[in-house]
């Protein structure tokens, strides 16, 4: 066995202990990436971690859609902008971006 499938191993032995499924998956493939784009170390950890920042912010979410028990999930990917008159599709985009928030618009 080489010393990376052992080291690949340990590695999620340790994601699983910290509770980091996100980076479990990714390590891999980003350790491939940071190899062939001579990342520096600092680079890789920020990636690895950045995937494991957005791996629990998809997770939260799913988990309060499922606790909402909304009886259908509706997105704005699937709003019929052309059956709703008056309804402007980029200022709803403009307002789905919350930029607005930012800048402390009502």
């Amino acid at each position: 066995m080489s010393r990376t499938v052992v080291v690949a191993d340990m590695l999620k032995g340790r994601t699983r202990e910290l509770k980091m499924p996100g980076l479990m998956r990714a390590f891999e493939s980003l350790a491939r990436q940071a190899r062939a784009d001579k990342w520096s170390y600092e680079d890789y950890l920020y990636e690895a971690l950045s995937v494991e920042v957005a791996s629990r912010a998809e997770s939260a979410v799913r988990t309060r859609i499922r606790d909402a028990r909304f009886p259908e999930i509706k997105t704005l990917d699937e709003f019929d902008f052309e059956a709703a008159t008056g309804i402007d599709r980029p200022v709803v985009a403009d307002l789905a971006r919350g930029d607005w928030i930012d800048r402390a618009e009502t």
